[in-house]
């Protein structure tokens, strides 16, 4: 799946999880920005998990790689990447 088709799926699922009415940019942080908790966090990783069919191990997960939204689009194409090959 090409970087741009992740990151526009991305972008509505975080929108929609969101409660801050906010669009999602480039630089925007998950929980500063977007009002993301723990458990919006959990719910994004889960609708992640089952939308590009992966299996994220949280303990290996470090948060703060993954609280901008550019950065998180990196983290999931690179976990896609992983898991195809």
């Amino acid at each position: 799946m090409e970087r741009e088709a992740v990151q526009s799926k991305l972008r509505e699922m975080i929108e929609k999880i969101s409660k801050s009415g906010k669009k999602v940019s480039d630089n925007i942080n998950l929980i500063y920005d977007m009002g993301f908790d723990s458990v919006a966090m959990i719910e994004l990783f889960a609708d992640v998990e089952r939308k590009f069919d992966l299996e994220f191990d949280f303990e290996e997960v470090d948060f703060d790689d993954v609280l901008i939204f550019e950065k998180f689009v990196s983290y999931v194409c690179n976990s896609i990447e992983k898991s195809r090959g």
